[in-house]
């Protein structure tokens, strides 16, 4: 269920305010407004891609549920 939320996170608000800021810092530090453009355009599918696999492990890990049901072991 965390790999579910944290790839849902990361896709929508971590990927694009972090590839948007370390983009314009870039442009803003080598005055031009191309290079921020084109980090940009480098950063946000890495991102993209790095969220989606996250929210496909959490889709598709199998869930270990040996711990869900210890309260049988002890009303016997």
């Amino acid at each position: 269920m965390k790999y579910i939320i944290w790839g849902i996170t990361i896709l929508f608000i971590i990927s694009p305010l972090l590839s948007w800021v370390v983009s314009i810092l870039y442009g803003i530090h080598k005055g031009d407004g191309f290079a921020a453009v084109a980090l940009l355009m480098v950063m946000s599918p890495f991102l993209f891609l790095v969220g989606l696999v996250t929210l496909l492990l959490g889709v598709f890990k199998k869930v270990n549920t040996s711990y869900a049901l210890p309260y049988k072991t002890i009303i016997r």
